[in-house]
């Protein structure tokens, strides 16, 4: 592979692994009783059901 190949590809990966990074970052700042739940269930927990 091409240098230009491999460089877009580690940028995407860092990109995305920065992404995921923040999502938990911002996640964990948001519900600070609940960080360490998925967010599904943190949905869930967010929204009761009637």
């Amino acid at each position: 592979m091409s240098p230009l190949v491999l460089s877009i590809v580690g940028f995407t990966a860092a990109f995305t692994a920065g992404i995921a990074a923040f999502e938990q970052i911002a996640v964990a700042l948001l519900t600070p009783s609940a960080s360490w739940l998925p967010r599904s269930r943190t949905v869930q927990a967010r929204r009761p059901q009637a």
